[in-house]
């Protein structure tokens, strides 16, 4: 089984769109019966990103949200241009915005400790 390491955001209670992750855990996009699901980008499915910051085209990088790495598998669809999309999700770690200072340039710089210019400016960790 084809699996792809990847990055997403979580809000601060590790939720994203109303979907509840562990540190750790797998989840499945599965019918009533068990069957995993076709995932469609943007519809349905475990959204994540190949890069880092590809995540902040959709998130901002603020210190109440959460950047985790997982591992994608099952039917992926999507590419490493924009994101990627998947029927299975593993929630591998927590990854610091500190760990990532000065890694990442999205539509501007972006710093994740100081000022960052992702669509707007942003003020993390003062």
């Amino acid at each position: 089984m084809k699996k792809i390491k990847a990055y997403k955001i979580l809000e601060h209670d590790y939720t994203c769109r109303g979907f509840k992750y562990e540190i750790g855990k797998t989840y499945r996009l599965e019918d009533e019966k068990g069957k995993l699901i076709e995932p469609q980008l943007c519809f349905q499915g475990f959204h994540a990103c190949a890069k880092i910051e590809q995540c902040f085209k959709y998130y901002p990088p603020v210190e109440w949200n959460i950047l985790v790495e997982v591992e994608l598998s099952g039917t992926i669809v999507g590419d490493e241009k924009d994101k990627f999309c998947s029927n299975i999700i593993k929630i591998i770690k927590e990854i610091k915005f500190s760990d990532v200072k000065g890694a990442c340039d999205v539509n501007g710089v972006c710093d994740v400790n100081g000022v960052c210019d992702v669509h707007g400016a942003y003020y993390v960790h003062g």
